[in-house]
């Protein structure tokens, strides 16, 4: 009667929000492929043993795209949908997913993931039953649980890592529990203002060699430390907003780094990090995580982004792009051998943790 706007109770109008993947991401044996969605459920999906014989387009059956919760519908649109082999259900939003570095099918011991979620430790989940496995809890200072905003294994696949604010965990992966170690990114304070990380940890990323940690934030920050003794090497700052992810190329010469609110993914040299190399533009004027994946091979580089289109970069031809990262503006013209994919609304991203689309092919 006074004008005001007041917020309807869900359950009073019956309203129940539609259900959307939030990530993807194959098996680093290529025979698998898990999705976390709105949900809050994981599911894993068997790509057909004669998939070689004859490759086609697939869609997740029972993924619920565009559908209430709770509801469920085999998106079969003219394709083939791959089989739900499983799924799991957190008690909240997932954070972050990963892949056991080492998985292998024909090794069951080696078939499981990790996940990351509000208010929940983290998750070992076994890829061939959906069975949890083990926990592992991360507690701060007041010994209250605390929740890992990302998730990364070390390549050996014998460690952990979650990211919070301002601070690493790392687990090892044999010992679950609430036993770790603590790594503060603390500040060296300068007479204008602090230097170091101390926002959420956004995205966390392994050299392939081990050796490096790239640490995303939220603080509009990249860090490099050794994974000895987690001592910083550098820290890049001047991102136009919180960095989302960071990603090392097979090589590990070369690092990719994506922020919000930015139209573009800049690529550095490990060697030289006084400034990007190139970038590989994409619209991402969104708060939202858009992400991106490298091929196995380092040859190419996918992205999702705001406009539908999934961009597909050859990216041993290299890339034009803006002086400072996270200028928005008109996207340049696409490099040569590069293509673009129409979808029907926005993009979150092309993602796999172990590199391309698929390991071993295109699917």
């Amino acid at each position: 009667t006074d004008g005001a706007v007041r917020a309807i109770p869900a359950k009073c109008t019956g309203y129940r929000a539609p259900n959307y993947v939030c990530g993807t991401a194959w098996s680093p044996d290529g025979s698998c492929m898990a999705a976390w969605s709105a949900d809050r459920a994981v599911r894993v999906y068997e790509l057909p043993h004669d998939w070689h014989a004859s490759p086609q387009t697939y869609t997740l059956s029972g993924a619920g795209l565009g559908q209430p919760w709770g509801k469920w519908s085999d998106m079969v649109c003219g394709m083939d949908s791959l089989p739900l082999a499983f799924s799991v259900q957190e008690a909240e939003g997932v954070y972050d997913f990963r892949w056991y570095p080492g998985m292998n099918s024909q090794l069951p011991k080696t078939a499981c993931f990790a996940t990351t979620s509000r208010d929940q430790p983290i998750h070992l989940w076994d890829a061939y039953t959906g069975g949890l496995r083990a926990s592992y809890s991360v507690y701060d200072d007041m010994d209250e649980l605390a929740a890992a905003l990302s998730l990364t294994f070390s390549p050996d696949g014998s460690r952990l890592l979650g990211g919070l604010k301002g601070e690493i965990r790392i687990f090892d992966v044999s010992q679950p529990g609430r036993d770790s170690q603590k790594v503060r990114l603390k500040r060296q304070k300068k007479k204008r203002g602090a230097v170091g990380q101390n926002s959420i940890i956004s995205s966390l990323a392994c050299r392939s060699d081990g050796k490096v940690l790239a640490i995303g934030c939220y603080d509009e920050t990249l860090g490099l430390y050794d994974t000895e003794f987690y001592q910083p090497m550098a820290l890049l700052d001047g991102f136009a907003c919180g960095v989302t992810q960071a990603e090392f190329d097979p090589s590990g010469m070369y690092l990719f780094v994506a922020a919000r609110k930015s139209d573009w993914i800049a690529k550095f040299d490990t060697r030289n990090l006084e400034s990007p190399v190139c970038y590989y533009a994409r619209p991402g004027d969104t708060n939202q995580r858009l992400q991106f994946s490298l091929s196995a091979d380092g040859k190419y580089l996918a992205t999702g982004s705001t406009d539908g289109t999934a961009y597909v970069y050859d990216i041993t031809h290299g890339s034009t792009g803006p002086e400072n990262v996270g200028l928005v503006g008109e996207a340049p013209p696409l490099p040569p051998h590069s293509r673009t994919y129409r979808c029907s609304t926005l993009c979150h991203g092309v993602y796999h943790a172990a590199g391309c689309l698929h390991p071993s092919t295109v699917v």
